[in-house]
């Protein structure tokens, strides 16, 4: 066998190894606005309930790590609609952050947790502070480069960077240059980000990325700074130094001052980390989520009901030592192969 022939076999099977790492949803849930959202749920067995929003034109593959890391929790991530697995709208109007906030609550009904955590990372942040309000028995609010949007916008400093990219976020529809060019803001400079990014980017809707930007514009959601402060549950906020979609220095101090109940009185700052921390720095977030929700629990059922049964439940963060995901296994089998390939070679 060939050298050339060694080298083409070699990279067939670490491209289909990685291919099947892909998330796939576990059931597709109807809602209120005729769209039918994927969503990926593990470990329903157990309790408290993490519910994961990602950001504009992304999909739950962001959250890959935490998906399999994450294993104390009962975990949902939602594609938002026309992005990822899910349905696109009807009509362009089923993307306004009113609407798709309206399709998030569905969805958490749907599965009777409004007790949950929320996390929102990006847009999913915007959509998730939204839906905070309507949900009285929230535990907590985590926002992974979150921006939180005051009405109206210009009432106080505004939170995104002045990168050329912003506004793509709004485009309609993106060329192939322009789609890589998102997706590289959405990382720090240089770092190596999985293929289904631009993907995502290219296979989102094209009326997604305008309705929100028009959302934005038209004012088409809450006051989401008083929101913030009036909020009884816990809001954790965390940001990379690296990202280049947002004003850091606003997202630090600006919005983090217009929080009540800010998670250990301050923003968690991961270095040269970009806009998007749960690919860049898996570990990091992990390790933040686990602080910012706690222990877990298994839900036994009983006389009285639903109940947590702690005293059974190691600290997560054990778990999290050790990544049982198909991303460590991909590693374990591509050498493997390129072991076998170089016996049969020789």
């Amino acid at each position: 066998m060939t050298h050339q022939a060694l080298s083409v076999i070699l990279m067939l099977t670490i491209v289909s190894l990685a291919v099947s790492q892909l998330l796939e949803p576990t059931t597709y849930v109807g809602t209120s606005l005729k769209v039918r959202i994927a969503v990926y749920e593990n470990n329903p067995e157990r309790t408290p309930t993490v519910v994961f929003l990602h950001g504009n034109s992304l999909s739950s593959q962001i959250f890959q790590r935490q998906y399999y890391g994450l294993k104390n929790y009962h975990t949902l991530f939602l594609d938002l609609p026309g992005c990822g697995r899910s349905q696109n709208g009807l009509t362009n109007d089923v993307y306004s952050i009113t609407n798709m906030t309206q399709i998030v609550l569905d969805v958490i009904k749907h599965f009777d947790v409004e007790d949950c955590y929320l996390v929102g990372h990006s847009l999913g942040g915007v959509i998730a502070i939204e839906a905070s309000q309507y949900l009285p028995k929230l535990k907590g609010l985590a926002l992974l480069a979150g921006p939180a949007l005051p009405l109206p916008l210009s009432s106080n400093p505004f939170v995104f960077s002045s990168s050329p990219s912003v506004p793509l976020l709004f485009t309609p529809t993106l060329t192939s240059a322009q789609a890589k060019e998102l997706a590289d803001s959405n990382f720090a400079v240089g770092f190596l980000y999985p293929s289904f990014v631009i993907e995502d980017i290219q296979d989102t809707s094209p009326g997604f990325r305008p309705t929100v930007g028009l959302s934005v514009q038209t004012g088409n959601y809450s006051d989401q700074y008083a929101i913030l402060g009036n909020l009884k549950a816990k809001v954790g906020m965390l940001v990379g130094d690296s990202d280049q979609l947002l004003n850091v220095t606003t997202f630090v101090t600006t919005q983090a001052a217009a929080v009540k109940n800010l998670f250990q009185k301050k923003v968690t700052v991961i270095e040269r980390v970009g806009h998007t921390p749960s690919v860049e720095d898996w570990q990091a977030v992990n390790s933040f989520i686990t602080s910012f929700v706690g222990r877990g629990g298994f839900v036994q059922t009983s006389s009285s009901g639903a109940i947590v049964d702690e005293s059974t439940v190691e600290n997560q963060t054990s778990n999290d030592s050790s990544d049982s995901s198909p991303a460590s296994s991909l590693i374990s089998s591509v050498l493997f192969t390129i072991l076998l390939a170089f016996v049969l070679a020789f």
